[in-house]
């Protein structure tokens, strides 16, 4: 064979391979896109008013018209008697290279002059999905934000970018979201805000009975707020905000924890403290909760089901299951100052509740909860916020209404002094609550007066710590 022929031999059987892998992206594509309209009929809440397909070799569209459904629950009143919806365009590749759709929203021609001004020839949100060949998916979702100033008044969104990688069967997901921050302000420099990034990603698989359980974390670099009421100057700043989630199933039973952090909060450029906490709930039934999201799917607010959850008895049994293995909560939120760390310390356990007790039995239902919650805090540092943010004029009253306050409630028994720190401490148990080990007594909190006398000196000989007092 001359070598002229063998190159158009091998240049036939390459097109014909391209325009069969092309063809095959393309069904695959369409298949998805079918499956995803099919599904949405088992949703009434968007009901799928009209869809449209166009084919060429390259590419192929297809155009579906959505539109708010629960015609029987949502009164088209609300919406000046024309329901709203949305249409999106999907534009398949059919490229075998780089399969994948880009779905455009297309939106009402009223707004097309609204949408110029704010974002100019860029398109206000872009969507890309892309196919593998081995069935693993990648949607990625931006908006380059916008910046409008009119008056004197400016606001700058910095925009989106988002990214979902997952398998058809959803068996895996990955997610990473970032908001670029944004900054506002108004023509008479009363008020101005300013935010940072904020990062949130998340990693998940579906567990043994069907959950999408794992860890996610949150990310947030703060923010500045400034404002002014007639003369008066207010402002609030805080550095980096960060938070994990973790999620698990362990015998039958889903289990969750966190921790978080929040530093450099001010208030008038003076500190108010670093936040900081860490919480867990584990013994949930997981079954159950499996069973719950698939509940919420068939009969939630998607299927136009807007009753109140408990008063289904349905639902009602649905929980009682989830909490069937007495589940436990605890948390522990600190504010830490140079003067020590003012803490809310929980513990909390509920002994599987009956549907009857869920139903509104609220006697039998605290017989079942068994809590300890201990609150402490420095005794100095209300008096340093005093004279840091009261006017200047009301500081030593209200120090002295303060020492005052806290000596009669030292005496009542309300209060207990452990070295620097206040704190109290409640327990209910068998339906009973007990504040500091007494019968808790609401008492009336001592009105602030000018005229108050100044407090005694507090006890510093108090046996209690904040970590033993729960676990007594």
């Amino acid at each position: 064979m001359k070598p002229v022929h063998l190159a158009l031999t091998a240049g036939a059987v390459l097109l014909a391979t391209f325009s069969g892998a092309s063809a095959y992206t393309a069904w695959r594509s369409h298949q998805q896109l079918d499956k995803l309209n099919q599904a949405m009929v088992q949703y009434p809440l968007l009901k799928v008013i009209s869809r449209s397909k166009s084919y060429s070799l390259w590419q192929s569209e297809e155009t579906v018209s959505y539109q708010l459904g629960c015609d029987n629950e949502i009164n088209s009143e609300l919406f000046g008697g024309t329901r709203p919806g949305i249409t999106v365009r999907n534009t398949v590749s059919h490229n075998p290279l780089s399969p994948g759709v880009r779905t455009d929203i297309i939106w009402p021609a009223s707004w097309a002059e609204p949408i110029k001004q704010l974002f100019g020839d860029a398109q206000p949100l872009s969507i890309h999905t892309r196919a593998g060949w081995l069935g693993q998916m990648e949607t990625r979702i931006s908006s380059p934000g916008f910046r409008v100033e009119k008056n004197g008044n400016m606001l700058h969104w910095k925009g989106l970018e988002a990214t979902f990688q997952y398998d058809l069967p959803l068996q895996n997901l990955q997610h990473e979201l970032i908001l670029r921050g944004s900054d506002a302000s108004d023509a008479q420099g009363r008020f101005k805000l300013s935010t940072q990034d904020l990062q949130h990603k998340g990693q998940y698989q579906r567990s043994s009975s069907g959950l999408l359980l794992g860890q996610e974390t949150l990310r947030f670099g703060g923010m500045q707020l400034s404002g002014s009421q007639g003369d008066t100057q207010h402002s609030f700043s805080a550095g980096i905000l960060e938070t994990s989630l973790q999620s698990s199933e362990q015998g039958g039973m889903v289990a969750l924890s966190g921790k978080g952090s929040w530093v450099g909060l001010h208030y008038n450029s003076k500190p108010l403290g670093d936040l900081s906490g860490q919480a867990s709930l584990s013994r949930l039934d997981a079954k159950a909760l499996a069973d719950y999201n698939k509940q919420a799917l068939a009969q939630g607010i998607l299927q136009c089901h807007f009753d109140s959850q408990l008063a289904n008895p349905a639902n009602r049994a649905l929980l009682a299951r989830i909490l069937s293995r007495s589940p436990v909560f605890a948390q522990v939120i600190a504010l830490a100052n140079p003067e020590g760390n003012s803490t809310l310390n929980i513990k909390a356990s509920l002994s599987a509740p009956s549907e009857a007790e869920l139903a509104g039995n609220d006697a039998a239902l605290a017989k079942k909860l068994a809590l300890q919650t201990l609150i402490s805090w420095p005794q100095i540092l209300p008096e340093r916020w005093i004279n840091d943010f009261a006017p200047e004029a009301q500081r030593d009253m209200l120090v002295q209404s303060y020492r005052s306050m806290v000596s009669q409630m030292l005496a009542a028994g309300s209060l207990q002094q452990a070295g620097a720190l206040l704190q109290t401490r409640f327990e209910l148990a068998d339906g009973k609550l007990l504040q500091n080990g007494k019968p808790y007594q609401p008492q009336r909190a001592p009105a602030l007066a000018a005229s108050a006398p100044a407090a005694a000196p507090l006890d510093p000989a108090m046996p209690v710590a904040p970590d033993e007092a729960l676990s007594q």
